[in-house]
C-alpha cells in the first residue's frame, strides 16, 4: 500500500466527515471529486467495497493535497478499512485491518414506548439495538414488554486515535421480563458468537442453530412486504444475515428430501427429520460436496454456504421449519448455538458464573 499507509498510520492531514442519509461509497467518491472512471477503478480494486453499508453513525475521513485524494472507510459489520485513492497516475482501492482502541461501556435503562427507541435513547446505534434485540428474540416477544421494565448493556466502543469509529459487539445484555432480570452473555465464536444464559444450555428445544453468528434480520411473518417484488406475501422462516460463504448446518439429523435452485428461494436444501419434522437451508451460495437427496446428515454437519441466490438484497439464510406439513414459526424451536459449540459454551458459562 505504500505511502496510503504510511499516511493512515501517522494519520497526517485527514479530516473527519459524517456519512449522510442515502450515502453509498460511489456517493462519497463522487462528492470528493472522483471521476466516472476513478469510482469504477476504486470500487473494482477491493471485493465488497460496492456493497458495503454506510450508516449516519458512521464517519469517513478524507486527505486532500495537490495531486492526490484519499478516503478511509471502516466497514461497520466487521474490522476492516479500506483506504480509496486517486492521482495523476490511476485510482485504486486497498484493505486493511484497523488497530482499533476498544472501550467498554455500561449502560441502564428504562423501558418507555418501544424497546428499540428505549435502546436508541441510551445508545444512539441502530446496530446496537438489533444486536441486544437478538440475545432476546428467538425465545421472548419483545413487542409486549410492560413500560418500566429495566435493561442494562455493556458494549465496545472502537476508536482510532481520539476518532470515534463505531460500536462493536454487546458484550452483556440483561432485560427485565415478567419481573426476573434475564442476563445473557455474548460468547464469542470463530468469526461470530451467540447470546446464552445457563438456561439456554438446557434447552430442549428440537433444533440447533444452522449458523454461528445470530444477526437476525428478519422473522416470521403472516403478512410482509417483499423488499424486492414490493408484494405483500407471507414471510414462512426467519432470516439470519451473515457474510457470504459462511457455513451453513444441519439443525438435526435428518435425511435430505430435495435440492435444487429456483428463483425465489436460490440454491436451497430441504431435510426431513424425525417426529414430522422438515426444515429448508434458502440462498445458499454453494452446496457441500456429497449432499444430494436421500443422503443421510448429521446434526451440526455442513451442508452449504451462506449466499444471496434468488430473492435476496443482502447474504443471508433464510432457514424454515415444517412440522406434519405446516409451516411454523422457526424461533420457539431453535436453540441459540450450533451444536459443535455446546460444550465450549458451558464450559465458558461455568467460568463466568
Amino acid at each position: 500500500m505504500g505511502s496510503y499507509q504510511d499516511a493512515f498510520a501517522a494519520d497526517n492531514g485527514f479530516s473527519a466527515f459524517r456519512v449522510r442519509p442515502g450515502d453509498f461509497v460511489v456517493t462519497l467518491l463522487r462528492r470528493h471529486g472522483f471521476s466516472i472512471t476513478d469510482r469504477e477503478r476504486v470500487l473494482s480494486a477491493a471485493h465488497g467495497l460496492g456493497s458495503l453499508l454506510l450508516t449516519t453513525e458512521m464517519s469517513y475521513f478524507v486527505s486532500k493535497t495537490r495531486d492526490e485524494v484519499s478516503l478511509k472507510i471502516f466497514d461497520p459489520m466487521s474490522d476492516r478499512g479500506f483506504i480509496l485513492w486517486k492521482k495523476k497516475s490511476g485510482a485504486g482501492a486497498d484493505t486493511f485491518r484497523p488497530d482499533f482502541r476498544v472501550v467498554t461501556e455500561r449502560y441502564e435503562g428504562i423501558l418507555r414506548g418501544s424497546l428499540v427507541s428505549s435502546l436508541y435513547a441510551k445508545v444512539p446505534s441502530n446496530w446496537i439495538a438489533s444486536r441486544f434485540m437478538d440475545a432476546y428474540i428467538l425465545e421472548h416477544d419483545l413487542a409486549n414488554l410492560p413500560s418500566g421494565a429495566k435493561f442494562w448493556l455493556t458494549v465496545e466502543k472502537k476508536y482510532e486515535g481520539n476518532h470515534f469509529i463505531r460500536y462493536g459487539e454487546v458484550l452483556q445484555a440483561a432485560l427485565e421480563i415478567n419481573g426476573t432480570m434475564i442476563k445473557k452473555d455474548f460468547v464469542k465464536m470463530n468469526q461470530g458468537g451467540v447470546f446464552v444464559s445457563p438456561k439456554d444450555l438446557f434447552s430442549e428445544r428440537p433444533f440447533y442453530a444452522p449458523v454461528e453468528y445470530l444477526r437476525i434480520a428478519s422473522l416470521f411473518q403472516p403478512a410482509r412486504r417483499h423488499p424486492i417484488t414490493h408484494k405483500v406475501k407471507a414471510h414462512l422462516g426467519i432470516d439470519f444475515e451473515l457474510p457470504e460463504g459462511d457455513p451453513v448446518y444441519a439443525a438435526r439429523k435428518g435425511t435430505v428430501v430435495r435440492m435444487g435452485r429456483n428463483r425465489a428461494a436460490g440454491n436451497f436444501i430441504v431435510v426431513q427429520h424425525a417426529g414430522g419434522y422438515e426444515t429448508a437451508y434458502d440462498h445458499l451460495s454453494k452446496v457441500s460436496p456429497g449432499i444430494r437427496p436421500g443422503r443421510t446428515v448429521q446434526t451440526g454437519q455442513t451442508i452449504g454456504e451462506v449466499g444471496c441466490t434468488g430473492y435476496c438484497t443482502r447474504p443471508h439464510l433464510h432457514f424454515a421449519v415444517k412440522v406434519r406439513g405446516r409451516m411454523v414459526n422457526p424461533a420457539p424451536y431453535i436453540r441459540a448455538f450450533p451444536p459443535q459449540f455446546e460444550q465450549m459454551l458451558q464450559a465458558k458459562i461455568a467460568r463466568r458464573d
